[in-house]
């Protein structure tokens, strides 16, 4: 799988672009998690099962609206305010991401042989 692949996140009949290691969008990225995990604190303990799901749902929807553009959770969930459907969405997002992740930790280890400083720890080894 070439790295363009690996920055095209396929779900429910769209396609979304993220590049983790792209400042832009690792910013996004790291602030729309950020305001999820504020949000996540105001869900509420008590009231109704559907007030909860919503505000539920809602972190969710609110963290891809951030990352991929206003309009983007309507897009990719078929169902509105369906709790399964935002966990099935929200798996694959992580594994999207976690592919990226292995593939840049990986290439960086085959450059980190080079690097002058490990060249200069073979050296010394030896």
């Amino acid at each position: 799988m070439n790295q363009e692949d690996l920055t095209k996140w396929e779900i429910n009949g769209t396609t979304l672009v993220l590049d983790i290691d792209d400042i832009g969008d690792l910013e996004r990225y790291e602030r729309a998690f950020q305001q999820m995990g504020e949000a996540a604190k105001q869900i509420p303990k008590d009231g109704t099962a559907s007030e909860i799901t919503k505000a539920y749902c809602k972190t969710f929807y609110d963290m891809y609206d951030c990352i991929f553009g206003s309009g983007t959770a309507e897009k990719i969930h078929q169902k509105r305010y369906s709790a399964r459907e935002c966990e099935t969405v929200y798996a694959s997002f992580l594994a999207f991401v976690s592919a990226q992740r292995e593939a840049r930790d990986a290439a960086r280890a085959q450059i980190a042989r080079y690097l002058p400083q490990n060249r200069a720890q073979r050296r010394r080894q030896k």
